[in-house]
């Protein structure tokens, strides 16, 4: 299972660098990564992974960057829910979705 390091550096980082956006990115070690693979400055301006523009960029990098389409065409939402959540949480919804789908 993925280890999530938040990685905070100065006091306020914790609610400076909350869960936002579709895919909820937290942490600045995790904004850092993010602004840097898309050329974005998301510590300087956390709240642009909020826009929706961003926020789809980010989910997308997300996605690519932990490799999670494999999982998803096998259907094996247990793994993408460990590699998002570093846990089960969610997994339900996730399959009723892709049911819905």
């Amino acid at each position: 299972m993925a280890r999530q390091i938040l990685a905070t550096r100065s006091r306020g980082d914790g609610v400076r660098f909350k869960s936002r956006g579709f895919r909820q990115i937290t942490g600045r070690l995790n904004d850092e990564r993010a602004g840097r693979a898309l050329g974005i400055d998301l510590v300087d301006d956390p709240e642009l992974a909020q826009t929706p523009d961003v926020a789809a960029r980010v989910a997308a990098w997300f996605w690519q960057t932990h490799h999670l389409n494999s999982y998803a065409d096998r259907g094996d939402f247990t793994t993408i829910t460990r590699r998002m959540n570093g846990g089960l949480p969610g997994l339900a919804d996730g399959q009723a979705y892709y049911e819905r789908a």
